[in-house]
Order: C-alpha cells, then structure tokens, then sequence
C-alpha cells in the first residue's frame, strides 16, 4: 500500500506567499520609480493632458481604489474558533487576493500617475497609501478581525 504524501505547501502558506510577492513588488516599483524621477517626468501623452487633470484623476484612482478595498474586506468572515485554518483560505482567498490587488492597484496607478506627472506627493502617497493597506490586511490580520 502507498502512503499519500503530505503537502507541505497549506493554502495559507500559499496565500502569505502571494500576499508577500505583492508587497515586494509595489515597495520595489515605488522604489524603482521614485530614483527615476529625479529629473523630468518621462516624455508620455500624458504630458500633453493639462497638469491638473492628470493629478486629479491620479488622485481619483487612489481614493476610488482604496474605498474598493474597505468595501472588499467587509466579506471576508472572520476565522472562528475550531474552523481549519485551510478550509477557511479555501473559502475566502479569492475575496482575499481581490482586496490585496485593489490595494495595489491604488499604489500602482497612483505611483505611475505621480511620476509622469512630476507629482512627488502623488507618487509618495500613493505609495504609502498602497503598501499601508497590503501590510493593514496582511494574512494573519484577516484571520483575526471580521
């Protein structure tokens, strides 16, 4: 008879990993844009809609994006006491994965709207905006509260 092989990979270690790739990626691409911008804001059409539009909808998505994800959190239920760990990221990793994209889709288009605008407090907020929700609803913290 053969013995079944235990994964040793558990769905929440599998979301921590998603969750930590976001992190990474969103704090390295602010990174990475904040040192670019330190002359001009790169030729784009962007450059060719006036300043103030091109703020106001960068400031837009980062407030629309970020209410998306408040609203997002509320549906995921809280892990009760006796529930498998597992069984409960089953239930709730799609809600889980929306909610950490929406936040960084709010750092994202924030940062990127900042930089071809030449918006430093734009690409700055947004930038802490973003990586504050990842780290706020981090794996365990979306375990606990409900």
């Amino acid at each position: 008879m053969i013995e079944p092989r235990l994964n040793p990979y558990t769905d929440q270690s599998r979301m921590r990993v998603v969750h930590l790739s976001l992190v990474g990626g969103l704090a390295a691409f602010a990174a990475l844009t904040l040192v670019l911008s330190g002359g001009e804001p790169p030729d784009s059409p962007v450059s060719q809609v006036p300043a103030v539009v091109s703020r106001l909808i960068g400031y837009a998505l980062l407030v629309g994006l970020t209410i998306a994800v408040l609203l997002c959190r509320r549906r995921i239920t809280r892990l009760r006491t006796g529930t498998d760990r597992d069984d409960w990221w089953r239930v709730n990793a799609s809600t889980s994965v929306v909610l950490w994209s929406a936040a960084l889709g709010a750092g994202f288009w924030g940062i990127l709207a900042g930089w071809l605008t030449g918006d430093k407090t734009l690409h700055v907020l947004s930038a802490l905006v973003g990586l504050a929700c990842l780290l706020w609803f981090h794996p365990g913290r979306l375990e606990r509260s409900g």
